[in-house]
């Protein structure tokens, strides 16, 4: 059994804000696997489907960011999932936007969230990691990512979500350069994507 999770902010105000791209990740995953309906337990929202000839659960948790582990340790431990077969999917300071970096276990980077997982459950979990870019001044930080993408970045994660979405198979089976290698490889058809949309 794989488990999916989207880090975010629970409530309306932060609603695609920066921070809660995990949350829009999921939404994605789930309009793409035809996912309608996620049960309320575990502190958090929670379905469960069977893709790619295997079970898999999408998991939002909805405490604030910084007690992300509390609900994610409750679904890990309920299920027994190895920390190999979870994947997180979250924002990242570091990378600039439409930048994707797969990887397994290494430091939080002060991002909240990891913090509350890695004490809770671990390190050694898959991390998705999406770039949302720096703002030049550290005292920006957090009005930055609680705030909405432009509406260029808007576009440019929703083409990355849904090539995420589409190749989500690769990501589970651990293809990760591979993954990487496509998404790189279809850079030019993505850009032309997201020109497309802001010349509506």
């Amino acid at each position: 059994m794989k488990l999916v999770i989207g880090l975010g902010n629970p409530g309306f105000k932060y609603k695609e804000t920066r921070h809660n791209l995990g949350f829009n990740a999921i939404e994605v995953l789930a309009k793409k696997f035809k996912i309608s309906e996620f049960q309320d337990k575990f502190d958090g929202k929670i379905a469960k489907a069977t893709i790619f000839n295997q079970d898999i659960i999408f998991f939002l948790p909805m405490t604030f960011m910084n007690n992300s582990g509390i609900p994610i340790s409750k679904v890990v431990n309920f299920y027994k999932i190895p920390l190999s077969d979870i994947f997180i999917i979250f924002d990242d300071l570091d990378l600039v936007v439409g930048k994707i970096k797969i990887k397994i276990g290494g430091r939080d980077a002060g991002h909240n969230g990891l913090k509350s997982i890695d004490s809770y459950v671990g390190k050694n979990y898959n991390k998705i990691k999406i770039g949302i870019g720096r703002p030049a001044l550290a005292a920006m930080v957090t009005n930055y990512v609680l705030n909405k993408f432009d509406e260029s970045e808007f576009y440019q994660i929703n083409t990355i979500l849904n090539f995420l979405a589409e190749n989500l198979n690769l990501i589970l089976s651990e293809q990760h350069e591979k993954f990487l290698n496509l998404y790189h490889s279809n850079q030019a058809q993505l850009k032309q994507s997201v020109a497309k949309e802001l010349s509506k």
